[in-house]
């Protein structure tokens, strides 16, 4: 009985995880392109002319937006997996005013761009008075290389996980401007990796599911998000807040929702963030941005280092201390706060190291698996073994008693029956030797 609910709670839990997926594929999705390239960013669409974008995923020129880089909003024109893309060029870049890149306080960014390709359709933004309960996390990835949008990653939960206060400070200085999980989903930069959700949504007991916030950035207990964290905890603004700051930035109303009714925001009141009280723990990274270029970075050098063990690359002399600094100068690279010692390394085997010995290991008991079966039938194929004949038996223990250098055998024959009615027998017959009598 036990094992039937565990099995039936499982599928409930399967059932929920598609429904959600099919769900949140009605929605749009979109990233953020620079110059050309597609980043880890998600984009938070207001309506068919501007979104919400992290801030920390600009590139920043003196504090301020780099014009000289293109920036382009990336998503689909209709509402499933199989729909196209399309892009959409930024033509204005706008921080929120109080945006602090070193201690990520009021992480956004809105983008402005023309479109005039779209049918115009608008998210819903949940207001502070929504009731919705639960986090309804998710990530749509755009397939660069197949050319198609993948189904949503979705993962609900309704609160913050219990560490969440004590890893960040400016959590803990801001408790109502942020949702907090540690869960991940799959990178679709690499196959080591995990990665953040994009979006959060949240959803009333009524269903309704309202766009509430987005990505801002994730605190790691280690060194990254590819294996090298005992615990990541990633952090998403709540865009409520921040309905004001697009009001004013567009000079227009942001679509949304509240306890009952859909309406059109348009206070301009602006809300912001208190500033951390104190230090970034130790022992804790702080990502941002964009995650793909330190992800790819990581692979190079797991794949580098995988190489090394297996023999591919051959170098004289312990190869240890450059798989260390490969490792340290992907960490160094990472943006974020925590205590820069942290990025260095710590002794022992090194992250490409473990996973190129699991791979190494399987490979050496396949081949030593074969060169055995080689070995068996080469044995087999020079063994001296005798053939049974049954219809020349007397010959064959004729010879056997030969060659154990005996005398006078009695061979049996096998049964046989004559019609004079004498019964099946074994009968013995005299073969003459040198020697004395051996009965066999």
């Amino acid at each position: 009985m036990m094992y039937l609910s565990v099995l039936l709670l499982l599928g409930v839990v399967l059932v929920a995880q598609a429904s959600d997926s099919t769900r949140m594929a009605k929605f749009r999705s979109a990233y953020l392109y620079q110059d050309g390239d597609q980043t880890s960013c998600m984009a938070a669409i207001i309506d068919s002319r501007a979104a919400f974008i992290t801030a920390s995923c600009i590139t920043l020129d003196d504090n301020k937006p780099d014009l000289t880089i293109k920036y382009k909003i990336h998503f689909s024109t209709t509402k499933n997996e199989e729909g196209p893309m399309i892009d959409f060029t930024a033509d204005q870049v706008t921080f929120h005013p109080n945006y602090n890149p070193k201690t990520l306080e009021n992480n956004i960014a809105i983008l402005q761009y023309d479109d005039d390709k779209t049918d115009g359709e608008l998210n819903l933004f949940a207001t502070k008075e929504f009731t919705g309960k639960t986090y309804v996390y998710d990530r749509r990835d755009f397939d660069i290389y197949e050319n198609f949008w993948k189904a949503p990653q979705v993962f609900n939960q309704n609160s913050n996980d219990n560490d969440c206060e004590s890893a960040s400070p400016l959590f803990a200085a801001n408790p109502d401007r942020y949702s907090c999980t540690s869960a991940l989903t799959a990178s679709f930069a690499t196959e080591f990796c995990s990665i953040p959700y994009g979006l959060m949504y949240k959803q009333d007991t009524l269903e309704n599911v309202l766009v509430s916030g987005i990505y801002s950035h994730s605190v790691n207990y280690g060194k990254n998000m590819c294996g090298d964290s005992s615990k990541v905890l990633s952090y998403y603004t709540l865009l409520w807040p921040y309905l004001g700051f697009a009001v004013n930035t567009l000079a227009r109303g942001v679509s949304s929702f509240n306890e009952t009714d859909r309406l059109v925001y348009t206070d301009t009141t602006m809300i912001t963030m208190a500033a951390p009280t104190a230090d970034q723990p130790q022992n804790t990274v702080v990502e941002n941005g964009d995650l793909y270029p330190k992800q790819w970075a990581i692979e190079e050098a797991i794949t580098n280092s995988a190489s090394a063990v297996i023999g591919i690359q051959t170098a004289s002399g312990d190869s240890s201390g450059d798989d260390e600094s490969v490792a340290s100068s992907v960490e160094s690279s990472s943006a974020g706060g925590g205590d820069s010692n942290n990025n260095s390394s710590s002794g022992g085997l090194s992250q490409g190291q473990k996973i190129a010995i699991g791979v190494a290991v399987p490979a050496s008991v396949i081949i030593i698996t074969i060169g055995c079966i080689i070995l068996y039938h080469i044995w087999k194929s020079k063994r001296q073994d005798k053939a049974w004949d049954p219809d020349a038996e007397a010959s064959n223990l004729r010879n056997i008693a030969l060659e154990i250098n005996t005398g006078e055998p009695y061979l049996m024959l096998p049964p046989y029956s004559q019609a004079s009615g004498i019964p099946d027998s074994y009968v013995h017959h005299p073969l003459e030797t040198d020697d004395k009598k051996v009965e066999i």
